[in-house]
């Protein structure tokens, strides 16, 4: 993993959960001594955070055509619009949300999202629900809209066989097996081929998210004792 989630990421979510802290776009600044009062390293952070999940997705070529269009146009007032049409989420992933609507999702919100994904081996379902990280639930939240949706770059992998009596968990390995624009607060997938016994998404962490995983199984350690057991086989 590259050293920008370590060194940016997670310091800035450590302070980013908090109700107090302000969305990277505000509407309400009406000129440059505004602007650059409202600015912040924080803001800094986020703004390059999103920016490098959108180069992730649309890929490095063209994301930098997108970024050179910016400072070769002459209209200033049609700059967003110019940046913004470089991409195709419906190409790269059959999606009708937008980047421009994708981005704002993030950018006009503060905080950021927990995905909770429910794997149910047994039926091959994937349930991901979505709602907003608070870090510490004594703090006042009132103001923030508990119901918020974000648009949330899934990508995940899957992998895993059980038989009778053993697992194994580097058979069936799909890289990015589920490539998706998480846009609900649920959503049920089912897995029509193989089976398989665990997901893990985003990886590299380059969506800006909190991922907790749930497991249906008695022992409720056994998802993550699988994930131990994979790193002691390829290790």
């Amino acid at each position: 993993m590259e050293q920008f989630p370590i060194r940016e990421m997670v310091p800035l979510m450590m302070n980013d959960f908090k109700p107090s802290i302000s969305p990277v776009s505000n509407k309400n600044l009406t000129n440059n001594e505004e602007i650059l009062d409202y600015l912040s390293p924080d803001i800094y952070s986020k703004g390059a955070s999103l920016l490098r999940l959108l180069e992730y997705i649309a890929g490095n070529e063209t994301f930098q055509t997108a970024v050179r269009g910016i400072f070769s146009g002459t209209d200033v007032s049609n700059v967003l619009n110019t940046f913004y049409s470089n991409f195709d989420f419906n190409t790269l992933l059959n999606t009708t949300v937008t980047a421009e609507e994708f981005l704002r999702s993030w950018l006009e919100e503060r905080n950021y999202p927990i995905v909770t994904i429910d794997f149910i081996p047994n039926n091959k379902t994937l349930i991901f629900r979505q709602t907003r990280y608070f870090g510490s639930f004594a703090l006042d939240n009132s103001a923030l809209d508990p119901n918020y949706v974000w648009n949330i770059y899934m990508e995940c992998d899957i992998g895993g066989f059980q038989n009778e009596t053993d697992y194994n968990l580097t058979a069936n390995h799909v890289p990015s097996r589920l490539k998706f624009i998480f846009q609900s607060s649920t959503e049920v997938i089912q897995l029509l081929d193989d089976e398989y016994i665990w997901i893990k998404c985003n990886k590299d962490f380059y969506s800006y998210q909190v991922t907790e995983y749930v497991s249906y199984e008695e022992d409720k350690h056994a998802l993550w004792q699988r994930f131990d057991l994979l790193f002691n086989e390829v290790c």
